[in-house]
């Protein structure tokens, strides 16, 4: 594992039993997952490489918020053309714009992209890859086990996996 070691920060390289590789660097800002996947693989001993899980992600950059805080309506709404980064509470003010104009399609939308950001944000600080199915299951089995009304979540999760 020293090839490892001698490459990533070793405050952001955990490895676990079972051969499960969990790596986070900048270096993979704008790499895909497969590449990223590929050149860990690439340093390991040839005998290991069949044999592992390889978790991967870029550190997130300073300028993008992570962090999971509770969502308010707004009563100012923001203009959809303000040149502001998206975040769940931007998605929420322009939901509610758009409902304001009566439109109900392009505020549903957005009302999704908050909901969508508010969990891959959560996913992200509490060391998830929301991309890694994996990871969507354990979400969705997690929300199942506390949830009421849990059934309708699970036939919605079986159905869009079909």
């Amino acid at each position: 594992m020293e090839p490892l070691q001698k490459q990533f920060d070793v405050n952001h390289l955990k490895i676990e039993p079972k051969l499960k590789i969990s790596v986070r660097d900048s270096m993979f800002k704008g790499m895909a997952v497969e590449e990223q996947h590929k050149f860990i693989i690439d340093l390991l001993p040839e005998d290991f490489r069949n044999h592992v899980i390889i978790e991967s992600s870029a550190l997130p950059e300073e300028s993008i918020d992570y962090e999971v805080r509770r969502v308010y309506l707004s009563k100012v709404p923001i203009l959809p053309d303000s040149n502001i980064p998206a975040t769940p509470q931007s998605f929420l003010d322009t939901a509610l714009y758009h409902l304001s104009q009566s439109s109900g399609a392009l505020s549903s939308e957005c009302l999704w992209l908050c909901g969508s950001l508010a969990l891959k944000n959560f996913c992200i600080s509490n060391g998830f890859n929301p991309k890694i199915d994996a990871f969507k299951y354990r979400v969705v089995d997690f929300l199942v086990k506390s949830f009421d009304h849990s059934d309708r979540l699970l036939l919605s999760w079986e159905i869009l996996n079909v």
